[in-house]
């Protein structure tokens, strides 16, 4: 029930009812039929908005074709069975439709505590937000973006990008210091350009990685998973900051916003207290 009602919410606000709550389908092999179409055209979209991605009427049919497999995945979703005579993972179906859904501009994967709606770009983007927020951990759904599922920290992450300057970003942690997901999102915007538009020799910059405090010449990809660096699910917040060189960057970046106003400015609009006042 609770499922349920999280869907009709979601398209009710999403949507403005604009699309039916209920599915087309009116059989099971027709739900079916109708999960499995959609499914393909998403792929289709996915693979074209990659090398196309301003054709938003492609996006907007990857909109209303997930909006349909919510809807449909509600009402017959219960009665779907794998190969293996079992039943479907409804919610895990809906969340592979968010995730091949994503583009640079709107990825279900990027939200965090701290996402803010008007932190993603007017048109097709402000509608997926509301869609992908509401099948994330968080509800980061208003301009405040507050937890309610669980209690979230954040601290700043200092590194040196591969253009030898030093960055900031920040990382939600849970109450023991541990991250988990996504890392280094390339929308995150560093004195107001996003991140990924920060290029050296027509690359973007990303953060180095260090070993005992010396370069090893490996960088960190955007969207990269604690898995993926770590080989765990979750870690240590201060395992990351070891591995980037933390406590060097921070100095580094001292110094930097010192002799640069409008950095400085940015910084302490965007995290409040002064270097100095940091824990």
């Amino acid at each position: 029930m609770m499922f349920n009602r999280k869907v009709n919410k979601i398209l009710f606000e999403a949507t403005g009812g604009y699309f039916r709550k209920r599915s087309n389908a009116r059989s099971l092999q027709e739900a079916i039929k109708e999960v499995q179409d959609n499914f393909r055209h998403l792929k289709s979209n996915s693979e074209h908005l990659k090398s196309h991605p301003e054709a938003r009427d492609v996006d907007m049919d990857s909109y209303k074709r997930v909006l349909e497999l919510i809807a449909t995945l509600n009402q017959w979703g219960p009665k779907m069975l794998d190969k293996s005579g079992k039943g479907i993972d409804v919610a895990g179906t809906i969340k592979k439709a968010l995730e091949l859904s994503s583009t640079r501009d709107h990825d279900f994967n990027s939200i965090t505590p701290e996402t803010k709606i008007d932190d993603w770009p007017t048109g097709n983007p402000r509608i997926w937000f509301t869609v992908y927020s509401q099948y994330t951990p968080f509800k980061a759904v208003n301009k405040r973006s507050i937890d309610t599922s669980r209690v979230m920290n954040a601290d700043n992450i200092y590194y040196f990008g591969t253009d030898g300057l030093p960055y900031v970003t920040r990382l939600s942690m849970d109450p023991n210091r541990n991250i988990e997901g996504t890392l280094f999102d390339p929308t995150f915007r560093f004195n107001d350009t996003m991140i990924n538009q920060i290029k050296i020799n027509g690359k973007p910059v990303l953060p180095k990685i260090y070993i005992n405090g010396k370069e090893n010449g490996k960088s960190i990809p955007f969207r990269t998973t604690v898995k993926k660096l770590f080989g765990v699910d979750e870690v240590n917040i201060d395992e990351l900051k070891r591995i980037l060189n933390s406590e060097e960057a921070k100095n580094a970046f001292k110094e930097r916003i010192a002799g640069d106003e409008k950095l400085n400015a940015w910084f302490l609009k965007k995290y409040g207290p002064t270097l100095a006042d940091e824990q």
